[in-house]
């Protein structure tokens, strides 16, 4: 289980989050601490969730692939091994990052080290 500071930063920011998108937008919604915890490293988990506020307009198919494989990346963390050293430190990151492009998305990311999960 998340540390229970974790858990209270990820609940209070994705409370806020939800009450500043649309009905449609909530229901679609997953709660960061119902997604996976997943490994960067021997000394670093994460979580991360993701909610699209406006999906990608028309573009073409190897755009929108491009996207998708980045955006693959993130969830599986390939672009979080410069924070290892967080986790190392025994330090905790909550993180709120906003994608604006052709794709609009909001992200919550828990970096945490695995002690006392």
């Amino acid at each position: 289980m998340v540390r229970g500071f974790v858990k209270s930063a990820l609940e209070w920011c994705w409370s806020a989050l939800l009450r500043a998108v649309s009905p449609a937008v909530r229901e679609v919604a997953v709660d960061p601490l119902l997604r996976p915890e997943v490994g960067v490293g021997p000394c670093v988990r994460f979580r991360v969730s993701s909610v699209v506020t406006a999906p990608a307009d028309e573009s073409p198919d190897e755009i929108r692939q491009f996207l998708d494989d980045r955006r693959a990346a993130f969830a599986r963390g390939e672009l979080f091994h410069p924070l290892e050293q967080i986790g190392r430190s025994g330090a905790v990151l909550v993180a709120h990052i906003t994608e604006r492009g052709l794709t609009n998305a909001d992200h919550f990311l828990a970096v945490y080290p695995p002690a006392g999960l």
